[in-house]
This record gives C-alpha cells, sequence and structure tokens, in this order.
C-alpha cells in the first residue's frame, strides 16, 4: 500500500479508527481538519502556511510509524506501507 501525501493518510487514519494512535497523528488530524476548512477567501499564504504545517505533521508521524507498524500494517491489510511526499518515498514500515 503506498499513502502519497499527507491527505491520503489524513483518510487512512480517518477510515480505520487510528486519529488518536499517537500524538503525531492527532496532530496532523487536526491540522488536515482546519485546512479541509479553510476557504477560496482565505490568503493563499495563509494556507500554503497550513499545507507546510500538515506536511510537518506528516513527516513526524511516518518518522514514528514504525513503532505502529503491526497495528498500520493490520489495517492496511497489506505486508507493506510506503509513506511518500512529493513523489518522494519518506518511509516504509513492512511486516
Amino acid at each position: 500500500m503506498n499513502i502519497n501525501n499527507p491527505n491520503e493518510c489524513y483518510r487512512f487514519f480517518i477510515g480505520n479508527g487510528l486519529g488518536s494512535i499517537c500524538p503525531e497523528a492527532q496532530n496532523l488530524v487536526a491540522c488536515m481538519n482546519v485546512l479541509s476548512r479553510m476557504c477560496s477567501c482565505d490568503p493563499p499564504q495563509v494556507k500554503r502556511i497550513k499545507v507546510n504545517e500538515c506536511n510537518h505533521h506528516y513527516t513526524s508521524f511516518v518518522a514514528k510509524s514504525k513503532s505502529f507498524s503491526s497495528t498500520l500494517l493490520q489495517k492496511a491489510n497489506d505486508n507493506r506501507i510506503n509513506f511518500y511526499l512529493n513523489n518522494q518515498l519518506i518511509g516504509s514500515i513492512t511486516r
């Protein structure tokens, strides 16, 4: 399974009830919730700052993901999860 960006990771967490698996996941979920509520009336630089913040929370989670590999892989029904950001592999967990 590939998770290609923070939004896909967010959807994986929410869809599998994993939003509170760790503080990094909680931070990503909270950040993505705020980002999803932003509108086109928000200044582009404010939205960009929030995107960067969500990317940071995503990479922080990926750095800790090995600690939760059994839970994550069980929900993924796969033997591997590859995490990407901007088409670059930033982490991987395997069974």
